[in-house]
């Protein structure tokens, strides 16, 4: 049973090998997209806490004002959250008029001023770029595949990733009485195999968690777009999907009302027609995993009435475990630490590829030698 189960690992390994390594090596990169993306262009992406937000209906204002031809379509907000001298810009999504096509600005919420124009949010930036290699492997918008074709890829591999955790871990389950032993004075072979089961053995727990994480969310990914009546791919705006006159600010209050020590964190627009108004938050005493996302208000689209309200602290212990997964995939859940480790072990399965195809090679030619020998 266990060389069966070391076949089909090896086999796995080779059959995902160049694709995992693309998801894990962008993955690793990506949990510093914040601190990079300060550093690359600190112009668009930062700006000076000043302590008191302009209104979000002045802001909205000015933005559809400044760009006629835009919809105003999801609000990533920072100021409401962090309490550094220097934060994060808001990054407002915008639908292009008589497209659906997304595009990313940035803004100062103290003083409105906008830092950036309107580009593309899927290829302008060089790692928002990777963060869609990172999840289709750049095939979700190609001419010859369905568009869905990169997202089931990434499921697919993800399970590729949970099935090389869990056989390793049975095929070496005995590795743990010297786990960090490696013969370094040994031939070549021997030092790969005992790296490949330390690194894999230790790596194993938290690319579990990155591998089943990752792979939820292809599954949210899938079936938003299979089930969803009105394709996005066909979908069209040419107008507001709202009414223009409800305000904003009325919305944030009924939402801090109804959810106490409420920080606003993100908003979406009714951007399709049978959606609401959205302000998602977070909420103090609550676990460490716990998102930013996980409380929220939702609005109707027309009247403004409020139509649902979560707050973190009520949830079920399902709604919070799936919340969690956010924190647990991204490793932005406990500052620099967490995000060093994140990385590191992201980047594990480089060094179990060389060493596991290494020796897989090395048997491969040991075996041929003994068959051209009993021959």
């Amino acid at each position: 049973m266990r060389k069966k189960l070391f076949k089909l690992h090896s086999y796995t390994a080779l059959f995902a090998m160049l694709p995992l390594l693309v998801i894990c090596i962008t993955g690793s990169i990506l949990v510093f997209k914040s601190e990079i993306n300060t550093w690359l262009m600190p112009e668009q992406h930062v700006v000076m806490n000043q302590g008191e937000r302009q209104s979000y209906d002045q802001l909205a204002k000015n933005m559809s004002e400044a760009f006629p031809d835009y919809h105003l379509g999801a609000w990533e907000i920072f100021g409401n959250i962090e309490q550094q001298e220097v934060i994060e810009a808001d990054r407002v999504y915008l639908i292009k008029n008589n497209s659906f096509d997304w595009y990313k600005m940035h803004l100062n919420p103290f003083t409105g001023e906008i830092l950036s124009t309107p580009v593309p949010f899927e290829d302008h930036y060089f790692l928002d770029w990777l963060v869609v290699l990172h999840y289709t492997l750049l095939l979700k918008d190609t001419q010859l595949l369905p568009a869905t074709t990169g997202v089931w890829l990434g499921l697919v591999y993800a399970l590729c990733l949970l099935f090389l955790g869990i056989s390793g871990l049975v095929i070496y389950r005995k590795f743990w009485r010297k786990l960090f032993t490696v013969r370094w004075r040994s031939q070549l072979m021997v030092v790969f195999s005992d790296t490949h089961k330390c690194v894999g053995v230790l790596a194993s727990p938290l690319l579990l968690i990155l591998g089943f994480t990752g792979g939820y969310f292809n599954v949210v990914e899938l079936n938003h777009e299979l089930t969803e009546p009105d394709s996005h791919h066909e979908f069209v705006i040419d107008r507001p999907l709202y009414n223009s006159e409800l305000s904003l600010d009325a919305q944030v209050a009924s939402s801090l009302a109804s959810i106490d020590g409420l920080k606003i964190s993100y908003m979406t627009f009714p951007y399709e027609p049978e959606l609401p108004f959205v302000w998602y938050g977070k909420v103090p005493d609550t676990n460490i995993l716990t998102s930013q996302y996980a409380s929220y208000s939702a609005f109707d689209k027309n009247s403004g009435a409020a139509l649902a309200s979560v707050d973190a602290r009520e949830a079920g212990i399902g709604y919070l475990i799936l919340d969690s997964f956010r924190h647990l995939h991204f490793g932005n859940f406990a500052g620099l630490p967490i995000k060093i480790i994140w990385a590191l072990f992201g980047i594990a399965p480089l060094l179990l590829a060389i060493t596991g195809f290494w020796l897989w090679y090395k048997r491969r030619c040991q075996r041929k030698i003994k068959l051209n020998k009993a021959s």
